[in-house]
C-alpha cells in the first residue's frame, strides 16, 4: 500500500511498564500501561493503550477515534460490522451475511446488534488494503480468539475480525441479577479462532480477576469478559442513592476467575452526550432573529 499516516500523529509512550499478553492472547508486544507504584497498577487494573500496535498484517492507528488498518492477503477475509469501512482498495469484494435466519433474529431482536455482517475478501493474487473504524469514536481492542473463545461482550462492542468462522451465540440470562447486570435478557457471545476487535468508548481498563474475586463497575461500563467470568448485579445504594446519586437502581458484579474490559463511554452515552452538546450548541444561535423593522 502506498498509503502514509502522518508520523507526528503517534507519541509512543516513554515507559514501558507490563506486556498487556493477555489482552492480545498469543500475540504480546510491549503496551504502555500502568505502572505498579501509581494508583492504577496498586488497583490491579491496566490500562490498555493499543495505539500504534501493530501484527504483520493489520495495525491500529489514531489515539482516541481509533482506525484499523489491514492488509488482506489473497483469499482472506475481513468480517465487520455494516458501516464500518472506511477505504477498500479496488479487488476487494463486498458481500454481506445474515449467519442464519434464527441466529439474524436473535442477535437483531433480542440482542440488539445489527441484522447483517459485511464482508470483504481478497479473491486477486496480491495483498489489498482496507480500513475500518467503530461506529463511534471509540478505542480498538484487538482480542486473540484462540485464547479468549466465548467471550462475553456488550452490545455494539465488536465491530471487525478475520474471517467468516466467527460464530456470534446468544444465551438467555438465568437470573433477575444476570438479567440486571447485563441490562438485556440476552447476552451476546464471540467464538471462534484468530484475531477480532472490540470498540470501547473513552478510556478503556482491563483487569484479571482471581477466583471468586469480584468487581463492581457502572451497569453501562461493561465491555467484554472472558467466558468463566460470572456477571451478577447488587443495588446501587440506598433509596437517596438510587433516587438522586445518578447511577441508577443496580451496578454490575463481575466475579473471576477470568479476564474482564470495561469503558468510560459505552455507545449509547456518547450519543447521549453528543445530542446534548448539538441542541446546546443550536440553541445558543437563536437569538439573533427580530431586528426587522
Amino acid at each position: 500500500s502506498s498509503l502514509l499516516f502522518p508520523s507526528s500523529c503517534f507519541k509512543r509512550a516513554a515507559k514501558m511498564a507490563v506486556p498487556v499478553a493477555a489482552v492480545m492472547g498469543e500475540y504480546s508486544p510491549n503496551i504502555p500501561t500502568a505502572e505498579a507504584a501509581t494508583p492504577l497498577g496498586m488497583a490491579g487494573l491496566l490500562l490498555p493503550d493499543c495505539s500504534d500496535q501493530f501484527q504483520d498484517t493489520w495495525e491500529i492507528l489514531g489515539r482516541d477515534s481509533q482506525m484499523l488498518f489491514v492488509s488482506v492477503n489473497p483469499g482472506e477475509e475481513v468480517t465487520m460490522q455494516p458501516g464500518s469501512m472506511i477505504h477498500a482498495a479496488r479487488g476487494l469484494e463486498a458481500d454481506v451475511s445474515t449467519g442464519g435466519c434464527n441466529d439474524c433474529f436473535k442477535r437483531s431482536c433480542c440482542a440488539g446488534e445489527e441484522m447483517f455482517r459485511l464482508h470483504y475478501k481478497n479473491n486477486t493474487s496480491g495483498a489489498l488494503s482496507l480500513s475500518v473504524t467503530p461506529p463511534f469514536p471509540a478505542k480498538v481492542v484487538p482480542i486473540n480468539l484462540t485464547r479468549y473463545t466465548g467471550m462475553k461482550i456488550a452490545t455494539g462492542a465488536f465491530f471487525a475480525g478475520f474471517g467468516r468462522d466467527l460464530k456470534f451465540d446468544f444465551f438467555m440470562v438465568r437470573s433477575l441479577g444476570a438479567l440486571l447486570g447485563a441490562g438485556n435478557l440476552f447476552m451476546s457471545t464471540l467464538s471462534g479462532t484468530g484475531m477480532v476487535f472490540l470498540a470501547g468508548g473513552g478510556t478503556v481498563i482491563q483487569k484479571f480477576l482471581a477466583p471468586g474475586e469480584s468487581y463492581v463497575i457502572a451497569s453501562d461500563a461493561f465491555m467484554a469478559a472472558e467466558s468463566s467470568v460470572n456477571i451478577t448485579a447488587r443495588k446501587t445504594g440506598g433509596c437517596g442513592v438510587m433516587c438522586c446519586g445518578g447511577e441508577g437502581l443496580v451496578n454490575t458484579v463481575l466475579q473471576g476467575p477470568g479476564m474482564i474490559l470495561f469503558q468510560s463511554m459505552d455507545v449509547t452515552k456518547a450519543a447521549l452526550n453528543y445530542v446534548t452538546v448539538t441542541q446546546s450548541n443550536n440553541g445558543g444561535d437563536g437569538g439573533g432573529g427580530g431586528g426587522g423593522g
